[in-house]
């Protein structure tokens, strides 16, 4: 990767760790835009002074984590690559942390890949795919909760979502949600893991502001690092599947 790649890489994640956060309002009457391509020449003083930062940040990214069988795709309701980031987010906070719970949701737009060809996942495919600084969290959530969050995720054709929940809609509306299972209980408390982003109310789902909630402490992108580091040991090949975990039948 050379000095414009890594550059570019930079301005990406500082432009995305931006889009999450409020934006300030400030004086650009007299700016002016200069486009960043192959005509700008070299500025060797500039490249010798950080080239040791940028063969860091190389060595980094492009590090393998773990292989990878098949193609993963982002779509709705389900994909392969939402049900993955998903369930090795629930094997995390599950298997890891030791913390219970129910089932792991993902806001669709916090995915920002579309698409991972069959191959080494690599510590760069990460960030590309979860650029944003979301710690993951653990709500406590009624029954109804959950089902209010749901059929808000109908609205927009569904969210990623792990193992433990299972849900079908018939002619947009939703017949029944199992967690675990089990038919969901509008009275019973579930423990379901997501973004800081989701949980602070984020995506119109202020309700969810108000919620007890237990903290991580992890990012989503260092949870899934440290998970794919961890089964990578155990000789455990990565790979997404589609098991009907969001069913719609349309009559």
């Amino acid at each position: 990767m050379n000095y414009l790649k890594s550059a570019a890489l930079l301005s990406y994640l500082v432009f995305s760790l931006l889009s999450c956060h409020p934006r300030y309002p400030g004086t650009f009457d007299n700016a002016v835009r200069y486009q960043i391509n192959d005509s700008i020449p070299e500025d060797k003083k500039l490249l010798a002074l950080i080239a040791p930062y940028t063969e860091k940040l190389n060595a980094t990214m492009l590090s393998g984590l773990a292989p990878l069988s098949g193609e993963l795709k982002l779509g709705k309701p389900e994909s392969t690559l939402g049900n993955w980031i998903t369930d090795i987010l629930q094997r995390y906070i599950t298997e890891t942390k030791g913390i219970k719970c129910d089932f792991t949701l993902s806001n669709y737009g916090g995915v920002r890949t579309n698409f991972i060809k069959q191959d080494s996942l690599r510590v760069g495919m990460i960030f590309e795919l979860l650029p944003f600084d979301n710690e993951l969290l653990v709500l406590d959530l009624k029954g109804s909760d959950i089902e209010a969050l749901v059929r808000y995720m109908a609205k927009s054709g569904f969210w990623p979502v792990s193992k433990g929940i299972n849900i079908l809609q018939t002619d947009n509306k939703i017949e029944w949600i199992k967690i675990q299972g089990q038919p969901l209980v509008p009275e019973k408390m579930y423990k379901v893991q997501m973004p800081d982003y989701v949980a602070n109310g984020g995506d119109g789902n202020a309700f969810l502001a108000t919620a007890p909630r237990e903290k991580t402490g992890m990012y989503m992108r260092e949870a899934v690092i440290e998970q794919l580091r961890i089964e990578t040991k155990k000789g455990i090949i990565q790979q997404g599947i589609l098991d009907e975990r969001i069913l719609i039948r349309n009559n």
